[in-house]
């Protein structure tokens, strides 16, 4: 993800989409807690990793924003890397309704800037052989659900 310029650079990679059995100090949960590994690196200039963008989607489109507020000695940090600088730590959600099958970037009334799969969620729908339309985390235009021939 870049800055408008282009001159910020910020590399996202996350992983390992489960049910958590961290805690949530200080934070009601009104759901079950689910969390994501997530590394951030500065490609190019000082970057404030953007964390509070993050969201979980799964059936029927159900988003789950990230905790981004919840203190936890696993979770990412939000402090300013140096360009090659990368941050790790956990990312966590608040699970309300159906488990979640990725991890997407972007509020959700935009079009999904990164998004990253839960393949055990998935699984199922990538024996298909042919893409899904009502597909749970993005309408059958991702790579989860492209053909697999």
């Amino acid at each position: 993800m870049s800055d408008a310029g282009g001159a910020v650079v910020q590399e996202w990679t996350i992983t390992d989409l489960q049910p958590s059995v961290d805690n949530a100090p200080g934070y009601p949960l009104a759901g079950r807690l689910w969390e994501a590994s997530a590394t951030v690196r500065a490609v190019s200039g000082t970057v404030t990793p953007v964390i509070p963008n993050f969201r979980a989607t799964g059936k029927g489109q159900q988003s789950y924003p990230v905790l981004w507020q919840l203190a936890s000695p696993a979770g990412i940090s939000a402090a300013t890397l140096q360009q090659g600088q990368s941050s790790s730590g956990k990312m966590y959600f608040d699970i309300t309704g159906a488990d979640p099958s990725a991890v997407i970037y972007g509020s959700p009334a935009d079009t999904a800037q990164m998004m990253r799969c839960y393949m055990e969620a998935m699984a199922p729908m990538m024996s298909m052989q042919m893409p899904m339309a009502d597909c749970p985390c993005c309408d059958g235009v991702c790579m989860c659900c492209a053909d697999p021939s």
